[in-house]
């Protein structure tokens, strides 16, 4: 394994293993969904860059894997599995979550008939391993004992097991002890941003979030060598761009991320700044302006904050404590003035919110000029005090086998049909054209922007080439051409036209995905729609399948 750090002697014998196994990584297709850009790389860029981000939980897995074994990465968001790529391994290994379940049953099928076991782990699978029971071997947990056992395995019979082995971690490996991800499986020139993981665990207990419950309250973090050394080797790839940071919390331990990102910074100076970063953090983070600062030096140009609901009670009543310190908007403007965009997620569907909880989160965004907000629906994600409190009172829609995708399993206060109906308003309010643009405007003159920051984004001759095409398609062919062209020549006179290019290509993915809600709109939950068996509010023994409320909404059918 190549890292400079330690690695446990009792991983090292995997090194000397006898035996060697072709392993096909296979990441499934994802839906079209708020977070996959699909419109914007379709119209905008041609599909020069065919998807976000790589699946960086394959190729962390990867990692541990021995190194003699030959390997391969298949991203089905990027190209197609092939019968030459089954036939070739010896065994298949994938990761999912229910929105990529109809694309991993069909890779589970293509494996099997070709005699191909196959693997599966990931958080989904970790949490409901009854909807994922045609796989031969389930990885449940984070790297640890079973990982190593599971490996051991592998290297002893390559055949399909005859029943599903299930391999549970009791004792996880601390992720100062991870290598770094095999990024060399991948060509980073296909995707519009590579991943990079920090920490896992976050200290706070909000009562939707499944993070504390499955990673821990207790945040644990890799060493800035390891950052560092994983930065070096996408460096030496010939990677430049945006560098995502997937930790749920990257300021779960602000002394150890000021700690990283001060060496960072020197990284970043060094090597002349080719890389511009992207984090989820805390709200609390806007309590530390010398950690803001060393963010807005080093590049990180924005972060993901999970504001959830302008409105205190609301936010009392969810637990989440560290957004009351102070205003919401106060909070959000602070990091603001630091350089750094805030990705604002809110959610509807709370049992203290009031009819006008939509009207409330349009009304914050536009006061706070967030250019790109995120709307989810509340689910109960198992494990959670949400779920515990929801089950107890008789609320959540449950099912004993698999059936369709559901888009909440909470049977909410004011109903399924109104909360829907106001989600599906919401969106399309926040996202109708003239009000993004004016927002981008507003944004553009309240907030400090780097310009040059974002005219790093994307290589330039990807740049040259998406600007014909942003001008076709927002600047002539729509209605609403002119809200285009107004911010559009604002922004050169403002000296902010990278900054503008960037936002305007995440915006009309935006806006076209909120077409395509409204087109496909969620479906309250009825008998017609989930099988004999499963209906709401019953006490079934296993959970209904729900969209994690971290992934947003999910859209199946492309409509505009």
């Amino acid at each position: 394994m190549d890292a400079p750090f330690h690695v446990p002697d009792v991983w090292r014998e995997l090194r000397e293993l006898p035996v060697t196994r072709k392993v096909l990584f296979v990441c499934p297709q994802f839906p079209v969904t708020y977070w996959s850009w699909h419109f914007s790389i379709r119209d905008l860029l041609g599909f020069n860059r065919r998807s976000y981000a790589p699946p960086l939980d394959l190729l962390t897995v990867a990692a541990f894997f021995p190194d003699h074994w030959p390997m391969r990465l298949v991203d089905e968001n990027i190209h197609a599995l092939t019968d030459e790529d089954l036939a070739w391994a010896d065994v298949v290994v994938t990761v999912a979550n229910r929105v990529q379940m109809e694309s991993l049953e069909r890779i589970i099928h293509r494996a099997h008939e070709l005699g191909k076991p196959v693997v599966l782990g990931g958080l989904d699978p970790s949490m409901r391993p009854h909807y994922y029971d045609t796989v031969d071997y389930l990885h449940a947990g984070l790297i640890g004992d079973a990982t190593r056992d599971l490996l051991l395995a592998l290297a002893q019979n390559a055949a399909r097991p005859a029943e599903r082995q299930v391999f549970t971690v009791q004792q996880e490996l601390h992720i100062s002890d991870y290598p770094p991800p095999r990024y060399e499986l991948i060509d980073t020139g296909e995707y519009l941003a590579v991943s990079l993981q920090f920490a896992v665990g976050c200290p706070f207990k909000c009562e939707f979030c499944e993070v504390a419950p499955y990673y821990g309250r207790q945040p644990r973090v890799k060493t800035p060598d390891q950052v560092l050394h994983e930065l070096d080797k996408l460096y030496a790839m010939g990677y430049r761009g945006v560098v995502v940071f997937v930790d749920d919390n990257f300021v779960g331990n602000l002394s150890a991320a000021k700690q990283t990102i001060e060496l960072l910074l020197r990284w970043q100076q060094s090597h002349g700044h080719p890389f511009q970063f992207f984090a989820s953090a805390s709200a609390n983070l806007a309590e530390r302006p010398d950690v803001m600062d060393l963010m807005s030096a080093c590049g990180f140009f924005c972060v993901f904050v999970g504001i959830e609901t302008p409105n205190a009670k609301d936010l009392k009543a969810i637990q989440k404590t560290q957004n009351i310190f102070t205003s919401t908007l106060e909070i959000v403007a602070t990091i603001q003035r630091h350089g750094i965009q805030v990705y604002g997620a809110f959610i509807l569907g709370f049992d203290t919110e009031g009819a006008d909880a939509g009207d409330n989160i349009v009304d914050f965004v536009e006061s706070a000029a967030i250019c790109t907000p995120i709307l989810s629906l509340m689910t109960a994600s198992q494990g959670t005090a949400l779920y515990n409190r929801l089950l107890a009172e008789g609320r959540l829609v449950t099912q004993t086998q698999k059936g369709p995708f559901i888009d909440s399993n909470v049977v909410y206060q004011k109903g399924q049909t109104e909360v829907f109906r106001q989600y599906v308003d919401t969106y399309n309010r926040l996202y109708d054209p003239r009000a993004f643009f004016r927002r981008l405007r507003r944004n553009m003159q309240t907030c400090k922007i780097d310009d040059k920051q974002y005219g790093k984004s994307l290589p330039f001759h990807l740049r040259l080439k998406a600007l014909p095409r942003m001008i076709w398609h927002m600047g002539i062919k729509p209605s609403w051409r002119w809200s285009f062209w107004r911010v559009f020549l604002f922004s050169i006179a403002n000296k902010t036209f990278n900054y503008f290019g960037y936002m305007a290509f995440m915006g009309y993915h935006y806006i076209h995905f909120s077409k395509a809600l409204s087109a496909n709109p969620p479906l309250a939950v009825t008998a017609e729609l989930l099988p004999t068996s499963a209906q709401p509010g019953s006490n079934a023994d296993s959970p209904l399948d729900y969209a994690r409320v971290k992934d947003g909404p999910m859209v199946y059918h492309e409509s505009c």
